[in-house]
């Protein structure tokens, strides 16, 4: 994923999440909630020049969890909500990679 071109190319993107993530979580969805966040805060670190490092922090700690999320996938298989997965994953968001200069 690009930010930058999400943003170039809907330029309400970061609204539009905002209030996706407020009517989940006002409907006490915080859970289906939580992966919007993380996309609004990448999209905004990517917007604002000077929240780029926290939006390289947030993925580092992401990155933790990524060896287990396909474990994990596998033991939860009767849960039809749960669909997370790191398959086929290119990388990091553009821009938003924990050490850019690895």
């Amino acid at each position: 994923m690009e930010p930058g071109i999400v943003l170039a190319s809907h330029p309400q993107a970061l609204e539009k999440l905002e209030q996706e993530i407020n009517a989940l979580e006002l409907g006490d969805s915080h859970a289906e909630a939580l992966p919007l966040r993380v996309w609004y805060y990448s999209l905004l670190a990517i917007k604002v020049p000077t929240l780029r490092q926290y939006g390289r922090d947030l993925w580092r700690q992401l990155e933790r969890g990524f060896k287990y999320v396909d474990k994990e996938q596998l033991n939860n298989l009767s849960d039809s909500r749960n669909e997370a997965s790191t398959t086929n994953i290119p990388g990091f968001p553009k821009g938003l990679t924990p050490d850019p200069l690895d």
